[in-house]
């Protein structure tokens, strides 16, 4: 899990130790290594998987009933990192609820690719006096927004006298598909160092000539 400590930080995982402060039913994503696992059959004679998952702040038990075992059984081995999505399951004891367990629902094995695909990822506008004065750019703007609708949330970064003054998040309207035509086109209304997108942590600058290359 350490090669991946980094970009963990920017999903919007939940650490273990936090399911204390959860409640039962509550639909978790969680990434970690399985520790162990532990095989069993149901009364219908159908396998199903009780295994544990750690990550750096601690670790919970994990049940994959029968259909879900069937699915991802090949990604339920020892050592092996894993993203899995469930429902928190806890267990009551007097007033107080312990961390119980994670029925799970999916399971992604955890490589470089699948956190590439689940970091946040969003398009940032950086518009100057010389961009909010006139009076035909910013509706050009939204118009080339809702051409390429997507999954990207979009910030405006409000520029006056070369000092950001505030942020603005679009409406989910216009979160975008992060393509290189809607880039090369921005930064063509835009001009250079007014585009910028970001995955996780990293930014990157998008000018005229990197989106056309």
């Amino acid at each position: 899990m350490d090669k991946y400590e980094k970009q963990l930080k920017s999903l919007k995982t939940i650490p273990i130790e936090k399911f204390d402060d959860l409640k039962s039913g509550t639909k978790v994503e969680v990434a970690g290594v399985i520790s162990s696992k532990n095989i069993k059959l149901s009364k219908r004679n159908e396998e199903f998987a009780n295994f544990k998952l750690e990550d750096r702040t601690g670790e919970i038990e994990c049940v994959a009933f029968a259909k879900t075992y069937q699915k991802y059984k090949e990604f339920i081995k020892e050592d092996q990192a894993i993203f899995i999505k469930g429902d928190l399951d806890k267990i009551e004891v007097g007033d107080a609820e312990l961390r119980g367990q994670v029925k799970v629902n999916s399971i992604e094995i955890l490589d470089d690719a699948t956190i590439e695909d689940k970091l946040e990822k969003s398009l940032h506008l950086r518009l100057e006096e010389r961009h909010t004065e006139d009076p035909e750019l910013v509706p050009k703007l939204y118009a080339l927004l809702a051409c390429y609708k997507g999954e990207s949330s979009v910030y405006f970064h409000i520029v006056e006298n070369q000092e950001e003054k505030r942020v603005i998040r679009a409406h989910d309207t216009y979160s975008i598909q992060p393509i290189n035509e809607l880039f090369l086109r921005l930064a063509d209304l835009l001009g250079d160092r007014s585009v910028f997108y970001s995955v996780g942590e990293q930014l990157k600058v998008i000018n005229k000539s990197q989106a056309a290359g």
